[in-house]
């Protein structure tokens, strides 16, 4: 980033010729260049920005365009929300800390969902009549943290409530009423099960979307019929293959013969949905792992 502030043509910017800045401005953005953490300065009264090279990430595709650029532009689909915690420091008021503001920012060319820890801070400057020349952020993205966290109970209710289900039916609905709970990682989901033949997908539970739409078909032919487009099935379901192995003993040796059952009851895919995507915003396989994980238990014991 040295270079690239360096080579800018600050003219065109509210900031002017490097020439002309303040030597608070000056000291500032050598600081935040010699500064590993994530650091973003918002200078003069448009809060024109200047930031280093952990903080571009933070930028995603607005980067390059934002240096320079003044915030209310650069960040305009959240400026209702990060406008105010800027001009109280920069007003002489208190500064700004957040341990966890959640933003929908567009820097990607999507909007999607991120949460910060952040800090704003004003930065004297003599030369001005306030006082005030701009401000320092001090940013850490925690969106994977927040996310992740969210998700992991989002796995356990589950876990926890598929597992006291008698029936696959029964399974797959208490699964739907957990992941209806959960509908910023889970947006909707369709829990199907597989007939005896293979060779048709049954609609067994739905949440976020109703039985029987266009987007949730009652059902689904895996073999030697028109499937609906909208979810390939049948591409999907073919890995699944589940096995229930009954030792004779518990201890586990060469002359130990295992005896494998299919197990009928984990014939059940899901097609989860999701809204975006980013470092902690990936297709929910680990749910459709979880629940399977649910069913083979719950199937064990069955056959025990």
């Amino acid at each position: 980033m040295a270079g690239r502030i360096r080579d800018h043509d600050w003219s065109k910017t509210p900031l002017g010729p490097m020439e002309t800045w303040s030597p608070s401005l000056r000291m500032m953005v050598r600081f935040l260049l010699a500064n590993r953490f994530p650091l973003l300065l918002w200078w003069g009264p448009r809060f024109c920005q200047i930031y280093n090279d952990p903080y571009r990430p933070v930028l995603g595709s607005k980067h390059p365009g934002s240096l320079g650029q003044p915030a209310a532009e650069c960040w305009s689909e959240i400026w209702d929300i990060i406008g105010p915690l800027i001009e109280t420091p920069f007003q002489g008021g208190p500064p700004t800390w957040m341990e966890d503001i959640a933003l929908e920012p567009n820097r990607h060319g999507f909007v999607e969902e991120t949460h910060f820890t952040i800090a704003y801070s004003p930065v004297p400057d003599d030369t001005v009549e306030s006082g005030i020349g701009g401000v320092l952020a001090t940013v850490h993205e925690i969106t994977a943290k927040v996310v992740g966290e969210r998700r992991v109970v989002a796995l356990r209710d589950v876990g926890a409530r598929a597992t006291d289900a008698k029936t696959a039916e029964e399974a797959c609905e208490v699964a739907a009423e957990a992941l209806a709970r959960h509908p910023k990682d889970v947006p909707f989901a369709l829990l199907y099960l597989v007939d005896e033949s293979r060779k048709r997908a049954r609609l067994a539970a739905t949440c976020g979307v109703v039985m029987g739409d266009a987007a949730a078909p009652l059902t689904i032919e895996l073999e030697g019929g028109e499937s609906p487009a909208v979810w390939p099935l049948a591409d999907t379901i073919q890995p699944f293959h589940c096995t229930i192995r009954r030792f004779r003993s518990r201890t586990i040796s060469p002359a130990s013969r295992a005896s494998r059952t299919e197990c009928r009851v984990c014939r059940a895919s899901s097609i989860m949905g999701q809204a975006g995507d980013s470092p902690a915003t990936r297709p929910m396989y680990s749910v459709r792992r979880a629940f399977k994980a649910a069913m083979d238990g719950m199937s064990s014991s069955m056959a025990m």
